[in-house]
């Protein structure tokens, strides 16, 4: 993955962020030394996870027509644990901006239960996030959205859609996005572009 780092003075369309996904009359305007985070154009052939049934379900198509971010988690990730506590913080700032975030367990080796989940929310005090557990099919077909299978996934992974399911970018490091990053004033103002340009 590479850091993407918008420079005072260019216009995005300069940058290059065609290849994110932004059409034409969407490009974002002039940026103000934004650093998004370890950030990488989606990956080919990803795309909304459809079909997605229970809780999860409704949460995906109820958000589909703004921007969303969906964070894959496990209970046994540790990365995640980290992440998922950065998120709940960072939640209702993006909020305000209109930016959803959904933390979706997909336990690779589907032993997650909703137990584990409800313990999660509790050891890490999560106020305002509310995981949701994807379980037998529903884990491969969001695996599948952002072309990882249960062999190939590393978790966490963080997605951004754009409005109406467009795969944006991921949003990743190694060990998960350090949790200041989430709040961090250039993210937040990049958010703010994005959700500016639609």
């Amino acid at each position: 993955m590479r850091l993407i780092s918008f420079p005072a003075g260019l216009k995005a369309a300069a940058l290059g962020l065609a290849a994110f996904g932004l059409p034409a009359e969407a490009q974002l305007s002039e940026t103000r030394n934004l650093t998004i985070g370890w950030a990488e154009p989606a990956p080919e052939g990803s795309h909304w996870p459809e079909g997605i049934g229970g809780d999860l379900g409704a949460r995906l198509e109820a958000a589909k027509d703004g921007w969303v971010i969906v964070d894959y988690w496990a209970s046994w990730c540790g990365p995640c644990m980290g992440e998922l506590k950065a998120l709940n913080g960072a939640k209702p700032v993006y909020a305000e901006k209109g930016i959803t975030i959904l933390a979706a367990n997909v336990d690779i080796a589907g032993r997650d239960t909703p137990v584990d989940v409800a313990r999660t929310v509790m050891k890490l005090s999560l106020d305002v996030l509310d995981p949701v557990l994807a379980s037998g099919a529903d884990i491969d077909t969001m695996l599948a959205a952002v072309g990882e299978t249960r062999k190939t996934a590393s978790l966490p992974i963080t997605i951004l859609y754009a409005p109406g399911g467009r795969p944006f970018a991921l949003l990743q490091q190694t060990g998960g996005i350090e949790a200041d990053s989430w709040t961090d004033p250039g993210m937040l103002a990049f958010f703010d572009e994005l959700a500016g340009a639609e």
